[in-house]
């Protein structure tokens, strides 16, 4: 479903805890819009570098932990689930001929057979990614994150990260979080500590690579930002790596950590946000925004930061899960999207101005159509739904000024309710609504989506799918540059069987996130996202690169190596490291 809006939202006075009177823009084209700002509090303690060397790891450390990560809610896990009830009992019935496209095939679940030729969606490559099955401390859900510089890709999931050639498609390095990191850590204090929430970005105007990951001690209540730059364009030499402790607001010490972290840069700074819970109660405290130097992060450099707490929407409520764009061309500012993770109607776009001599940052509202919380998606053989999560803003890439954003969110087309990717496009210094956009099937959940966006505008959404007769498995859709609606969405990895691995409040956990990422050659898209692969209810991820080509359907010929021209399941002589597969059809369950 498309939706087109041409409005910006103009916001009340706020006054919190270290936020600063109200004031408007007047720098920007969009200074009206942007009026309300907050004042970030800079931290004092430098944070020195440690060093570490892919081909001389220490040992990763083997915890006796359970397998679930760490989760936090804004609200508890059973207020989550009378608010999704709440919600499926107001939401309306949709008119069909607005609904995504609806793919209805005799039952049986996913078929690996070729999609039909309008399929815009070009399956290049496939390897399997990070697996539960062969981590040392594997966590559940997957988390995962990748980038690409056109010569490796680096992807990871809780507890690991890998890197590949892709000339060749072989792996060139594996590592523990807990052995990439200790060099942090340099009194030998990372003992325990869990890392999760992976977040990995090529960093095209540095020429670096850039990751965060969340890091926790259990037993202590202290929790690090662990960040790190690689000192060359080869993910297996070595890398500047730091743990930012972020129980700090500023350097002023709290009883808070840090969970869920967002990554982005611009040519000046780092941008790291992060939801913060009180480590006594777990209750949420606020959103955090932490600002720092990139010539620092990718020189070696002690850092120092300004932090941003205590963020807000217009509506006083508390703003959460701040994403920092991914910046595919430079932008005049640092531009970030929240969305209301218990459902809403508004959007806070956000921009951070002068990252490093006298930061700022302000926010504008727009209005959307309705959000609805997701509801937990179906399997097959009637076993536990898989946790779709709450509303809050998925992956988002700036290009030309242009933000696009995804969230999960949930309708109802007369096939019952389900979950549906949501992709919203938005003039960032404006701020205007462009459109928002019903991603997916209208019969078969889909959640966790990312998006990006290609060098001639067209958007790809990477995505979760799964219903009564869809193992877990990942997907995707499309739309042109030229384009007011979607494309027909795909499937590109299929599960094999239903999952259940239920956290201490009863969630069937999954996601918690899928990724994609552009390759610097403008026209390819990497992706990793968590499907069903085993019997065991152990996740796996698996790696894809996709091309867009809406004039040769599926059966176009790959523009990257390794090259191949699909004809059958698996196709001809893929390069060593990688497997070549053709799209494959989502079976929707009927009404």
């Amino acid at each position: 479903m498309n939706r087109l809006f041409l409005c910006a939202g103009f916001v009340l006075s706020i006054a919190l805890l270290s936020i600063s009177p109200v004031l408007a823009r007047t720098d920007s084209p969009g200074a009206p819009a942007f009026s309300a700002a907050f004042t970030g509090v800079r931290g004092s303690s430098p944070v020195m570098a440690g060093r570490f060397d892919p081909a001389h790891p220490p040992p990763s450390q083997s915890l006796t932990t359970t397998r679930s990560a760490p989760s936090h809610l804004t609200v508890s896990a059973a207020e989550l689930r009378k608010r999704r009830a709440d919600a499926v009992a107001a939401m309306p019935l949709l008119d069909p001929s607005l609904a995504p496209a609806r793919r209805v095939e005799p039952l049986g679940g996913l078929a690996l057979t070729e999609s039909a030729t309008s399929d815009p969606v070009s399956l290049l490559a496939s390897a399997e990614g990070v697996d539960e099955n062969a981590l040392t401390n594997p966590y559940y859900p997957s988390d995962g994150a990748i980038a690409s510089n056109g010569v490796s890709i680096v992807y990871a999931a809780n507890d690991e990260i890998q890197s590949r050639a892709i000339s060749n498609g072989n792996v060139t390095g594996t590592w523990a979080f807990s052995s990439f990191f200790a060099p942090a850590f340099l009194n030998n204090n990372d003992a325990g500590v869990i890392f999760t929430d992976p977040r990995v970005q090529w960093d095209g105007f540095g020429g670096r690579w850039l990751i965060v990951v969340d890091a926790l001690d259990s037993t202590s209540g202290q929790s690090w930002e662990c960040v790190a730059a690689s000192l060359t364009a080869d993910p297996t030499m070595p890398w500047w790596v730091y743990a930012l402790n972020s129980t700090l607001d500023g350097s002023n010490p709290t009883s808070n950590i840090s969970d869920y972290p967002t990554l982005g840069f611009d040519s000046q700074a780092v941008y790291i946000s992060t939801n913060q819970f009180n480590w006594l109660t777990g209750a949420f405290a606020y959103s955090k925004l932490r600002v720092f130097s990139k010539l620092s992060l990718e020189s070696g450099s002690a850092l120092t930061w300004t932090d941003f707490i205590g963020m807000v929407n217009a509506d006083g409520t508390a703003a959460v899960a701040l994403q920092p764009a991914i910046n595919l061309t430079e932008p005049p500012v640092e531009y970030l999207l929240s969305a209301e993770p218990l459902g809403g109607s508004t959007l806070s776009v956000w921009e951070v101005v002068n990252p490093l001599t006298s930061p700022s940052l302000y926010r504008a509202t727009i209005a959307v159509s309705t959000y609805y919380l997701p509801v937990d998606a179906t399997q097959p053989e009637g076993v536990q739904a898989l946790d779709a999560g709450d509303n809050r803003m998925q992956q988002v890439v700036q290009r030309d000024g242009i933000l696009y954003g995804a969230l999960t969110t949930s309708a109802n087309f007369g096939y019952g309710v389900i979950d549906i990717p949501r992709l919203f496009t938005i003039d960032a210094a404006l701020p205007a609504l462009l459109s928002d956009d019903d991603a997916g099937w209208a019969n078969v959940n889909g959640f966790y989506p990312s998006v990006s966006v290609d060098s001639a505008g067209d958007v790809m959404v990477v995505f979760l799918c799964s219903d009564s007769v869809t193992y877990a498995s990942v997907c995707v859709d499309t739309r042109a540059g030229s384009a007011s609606l979607m494309d027909q969405p795909v499937g590109v990895t299929p599960g094999s069987y239903s999952y259940v691995a239920d956290d201490v409040t009863g969630r069937n956990r999954w996601g918690d996130y899928s990724a994609i990422a552009l390759d610097p050659n403008g026209a390819t898209f990497w992706t990793i996202g968590e499907y069903a692969p085993n019997p065991f209810n152990l996740w796996g991820t698996r790696v894809n690169a996709l091309a867009y080509e809406p004039s040769a359907g599926a059966t176009a010929t790959p523009t990257i190596t390794p090259t191949a021209t699909p004809t059958e399941v698996p196709t001809a002589t893929p390069a060593p490291g990688f497997r070549i597969y053709l799209p494959f059809v989502v079976n929707g369950a009927g009404p």
